[in-house]
């Protein structure tokens, strides 16, 4: 399995493009993470929950 997935990232190596975005962190990020990823997950939830209610 190890070897398949070695295989696997080499020849992704050629084709990946990479997000520059990516390590990047805002000082309200590394302060308030947690509390900011809490609110994002209820709001996806009540989305979801808006649309499931409509449904019915």
């Amino acid at each position: 399995m190890e070897q398949k997935e070695q295989e696997v990232m080499s020849a992704n190596e050629e084709i990946v493009v990479a997000n520059p975005a990516e390590p990047l962190v805002s000082e309200v990020y590394s302060r308030q993470g947690q509390q900011l990823d809490n609110i994002i997950l209820m709001q996806e939830f009540n989305i979801l929950l808006d649309k499931l209610t409509k449904l019915v």
